[in-house]
């Protein structure tokens, strides 16, 4: 349990209802997905053991409500069930059509665009994410096919469910997946693979003979080598487009590390002193976030979240919250140390820029750290109204976290250093007035004002 004393004269306020009220709409249509993601889930099972009208159509009356979600900010529930639902359209038409065609792809992969009927709102690379997530599960589902067809002991389809595997092995084998939900489940295809090739061999040791005799036993030339059909342009067509996100990506990547680097420069260069550079690296790490990284997540949205962008942004935030705290004046175009903080803790909607309220709360939990720093150089000169403001600043802002109508679960692992942190201010205020108990000081030491000269150590404040 966390308790802190509340300063009475404190005029620090900061007031967050407007986050408060977007949190709440945020954590509505988030648990409207997750409700969605289960009807899915529920519909999709039933699907695969009852087949009538009613539950063909009550499954695609689900599916459409999920396509209508914006697919960049569903919850991976809904991703997940979305998936799972391409994975059974896909063995659903394996299953049609084993029985007719010959090995191959037409065996499972019909066209992108049968499988999916995407909204307008749907974008491409997350499009072509969920088909290559429900294509790998599929392997599974041939997996368990082939044990079953060797229940039956008919080689005939095993090998069918083999080949199709084998052939998605192959081609996801031109991927270059990085880490993540890709990477492992693109090596669970491999055991699929084992799975159907170990199937096959314990049916041909106990001698077993399929319906058909093949007349070649050789592996047929691949149909990559020949005229490319239509579903092998398309799934050539997936594989560039997500060649083309991953070098979009990396230069996200890149271009983040400089914008997050100028923003943490900044913040020394405050604490330091040094308010002409900490402007100008300010306005740096604002012009390669809104000319470099902007343009890039609005060409390819599904980078804007889960990425690196969101750290740069957090970064800036928190120095641009700490450089309005501390400096507030300005002389004839020249920025320079006020002899008095501000007592404005800058708003989400004071910011010109297109942040989430993580990013916002992030970096206001960030800024305490900043702010407790800068409260130890004031102690250290003695100086107990610069301390006091210091702990006014930050419990209200603990304060304007903890009244939150919801919580927001990203930032509560930053929420113990800021009960730190109050404490810790609270402990320094008690230790200055030992100091000036026992020394008779009522003030902080000499410094030098704005014009060199010292001042008088009667002086109340110059923080």
């Amino acid at each position: 349990m966390y308790t802190t004393t509340s300063s009475t004269s404190s005029d620090v306020i900061l007031d967050l209802t407007n986050v408060s009220s977007m949190i709440v709409q945020e954590e509505k249509e988030r648990q409207e997905s997750f409700n969605l993601a289960f009807q899915l889930k529920v519909a999709l099972a039933k699907a695969r053991h009852v087949t009538t009208e009613e539950e063909k159509n009550n499954l695609e009356a689900v599916v459409t409500q999920a396509m209508a979600k914006d697919p960049i900010k569903r919850p991976p529930s809904l991703s997940f069930a979305i998936q799972d639902h391409i994975r059974f359209q896909l063995f659903s038409h394996f299953l049609l059509t084993s029985k007719t065609e010959d090995d191959g792809w037409n065996l499972v992969l019909s066209p992108l665009h049968r499988v999916l009927q995407f909204s307008s709102s749907c974008h491409q690379s997350s499009q072509d994410e969920d088909y290559i997530m429900g294509l790998m599960g599929l392997t599974q589902d041939l997996a368990k096919h082939a044990i079953h067809c060797g229940t039956n002991r008919d080689m005939t389809s095993v090998k069918k469910a083999r080949n199709v595997v084998r052939d998605i092995l192959e081609y996801l084998m031109q991927f270059d997946f990085r880490n993540g939900l890709l990477r492992r489940k693109y090596d669970g295809v491999k055991y699929s693979l084992k799975t159907c090739e170990q199937v096959l061999y314990e049916l041909s040791v106990t001698s077993t003979t399929t319906v058909e005799e093949e007349t070649k036993e050789e592996r047929p030339e691949k149909k990559f080598k020949s005229t490319p059909t239509a579903i092998e342009t398309e799934l050539n067509g997936i594989k560039k487009r997500m060649e083309q996100f991953d070098e979009v990506r990396e230069s996200l990547i890149k271009r983040c590390r400089d914008g997050q680097k100028k923003a943490k420069q900044a913040i020394y260069a405050i604490h330091r002193g040094d308010v002409p550079k900490a402007k100008q690296l300010l306005k740096d790490s604002l012009h390669i976030i809104k000319q470099d990284l902007i343009p890039i997540v609005t060409s390819e949205p599904s980078l804007r979240f889960g990425s690196s962008l969101g750290g740069v942004l957090e970064e800036y935030v928190e120095a641009k919250l700490f450089y309005t705290w501390r400096i507030s004046d300005e002389k004839d175009g020249v920025v320079v140390l006020p002899k008095k903080c501000s007592t404005t803790v800058l708003k989400m909607e004071q910011l010109d820029l297109p942040i989430s309220i993580e990013e916002y709360l992030g970096g206001l939990a960030d800024l305490t750290g900043e702010v407790g720093r800068y409260a130890v150089e004031r102690g250290t000169v003695r100086d107990t109204v610069g301390v006091q403001h210091c702990l006014d600043t930050n419990q209200a802002i603990l304060y304007a976290l903890q009244t939150l109508e919801r919580p927001c679960s990203k930032i509560g692992k930053k929420m113990d250093p800021l009960y730190r942190s109050v404490e810790k201010l609270e402990r320094i205020l008690y230790e200055l007035s030992l100091v000036n108990a026992n020394t008779g000081r009522k003030n902080f030491l000499p410094l030098s004002n704005d014009d060199g000269e010292e001042q008088n150590s009667n002086t109340t404040s110059n923080y």
